[in-house]
């Protein structure tokens, strides 16, 4: 596209925004109400967070497939079908007669999202001007973080006052008025990328792969702990359901924060060292949850508690545009099947994360949680470190 920079696509960009935000929410707020939900169909704590696993792995597996196999699906088309697909799974959510139907809803939902961010990222970008491309893919992958920042704290404070089957449905509504808007909106628009297996090629990259590998061990020591962030605040710091929804919302405000410094971080430094500090302090932030029961109960771990949720998504939410800018530079013409990519290495890593949680819940209790989340971290700065001298030392960033 060649028009420039001007009002519509702005408009068009926060609207994909707003459906990445409706994913975001009905994809996070879960692990806020995993004690209502174990505690509604009679399960373990361990085996209701395989619900963030499930709805995790669906998505890594299968986004890019769809995404490549629906290429041929004019865009804005795809997005309202999906979105409408997105919003039936949570009705279903909403109406499970038992905990393996709503486990089923979950996978269901999953599809339905591995086509709406990736396919509304690639949507708004094609709509722009090559010139402002990253900052539009920017905005529209901010809905997740936005929903972070909102809607989880929402959705978790409304899961344990209202309960949990309401917030589904407002979350089914939310992606109809969203299917709506993108239908009244966005302009028809098809896809330039290959079609089908093609445009898997980027794979052969070892770079790509190494990148995407880099993106998995993020958010598997991230979720090892947020997948269970709900009994962590609520067990090991003794948190209240209202204080553990204020400090989600902390951690969401400081989430923007992270997105910002990394995009800023991304243009003007090299990649390579920035992204092996990221990870290594993921791992490190993720470990003091651990640190809180060593701490005195009451006031002082909580505010403990607190403080560590603000600085958490400081270095997760700043090593996503990190990693996006580097895809951008290898990926080239294949970035549309990278996007998808790469948000599959990072539902894989939430999915991993989560089942490592579970295991470690099951086998030593929550408060071991941030000690193997702070091990995933650093063996993920260290194989970002060799990367660094190897596969990624020929180009500049």
């Amino acid at each position: 596209m060649s028009a420039p920079f001007s009002q519509p696509p702005l408009r068009i960009a926060f609207v994909l925004a707003a459906a990445a935000f409706v994913v975001g929410t009905a994809t996070y707020f879960v692990a806020g109400v995993l004690e209502p939900i174990a505690r509604d169909f009679g399960v373990s704590l361990g085996a209701a967070g395989q619900l963030t696993s499930a709805f995790a792995v669906a998505y890594a597996l299968t986004a890019p497939v769809l995404t490549a196999m629906a290429s041929h699906i004019e865009r804005r088309r795809l997005i309202v079908m999906a979105l409408i697909a997105f919003g039936a799974a949570n009705v279903v959510a909403a109406l499970a007669p038992s905990f393996g139907w709503l486990m089923v809803s979950r996978v269901l939902a999953a599809l339905a999202a591995g086509l709406i961010t990736p396919v509304a990222v690639a949507t708004g970008a094609q709509l722009s001007p090559e010139s402002h491309r990253g900052r539009i893919m920017a905005l529209i992958m901010g809905g997740i973080t936005v929903a972070f920042a909102f809607g989880v704290p929402l959705g978790t404070y409304l899961g344990s006052t209202i309960g949990w089957r309401p917030v589904f449905f407002g979350l089914a509504f939310a992606a109809l008025i969203a299917a709506g808007a993108v239908r009244a909106m966005v302009p028809r628009v098809w896809s330039d990328a290959p079609p089908g297996r093609a445009a898997f090629v980027v794979l052969r990259d070892p770079r790509i792969v190494v990148t995407l590998l880099l993106t998995a061990f993020s958010f598997a020591s991230a979720f090892s702990v947020f997948a269970y962030i709900g009994p962590v605040l609520g067990q090991a710091a003794g948190m209240a359901p209202a204080t553990i929804s204020l400090a989600l919302l902390l951690f969401g405000v400081t989430a923007l924060a992270g997105t910002t410094i990394g995009g800023i971080l991304a243009d003007r430094l090299r990649l390579g060292p920035v992204i092996t500090l990221c990870l290594l302090l993921i791992g490190i932030v993720q470990g003091g949850f651990s640190l809180l029961v060593l701490l005195p109960e009451g006031a002082i771990r909580q505010s403990a508690a607190v403080a560590l949720m603000a600085v958490a998504s400081l270095p997760g939410f700043a090593f996503v545009p990190l990693q996006q800018a580097r895809l951008a530079v290898l990926a080239g013409p294949h970035m549309p099947v990278a996007v998808a990519l790469h948000a599959s290495a990072i539902f894989l890593g939430q999915g991993t994360g989560a089942v490592l949680g579970g295991l470690v819940i099951s086998g030593a209790g929550v408060d071991f949680n941030g000690a193997a989340a702070c091990a995933i971290g650093v063996l993920g700065a260290l194989v970002s470190l060799i990367a660094n001298r190897s596969v990624f030392a020929a180009i500049r960033r």
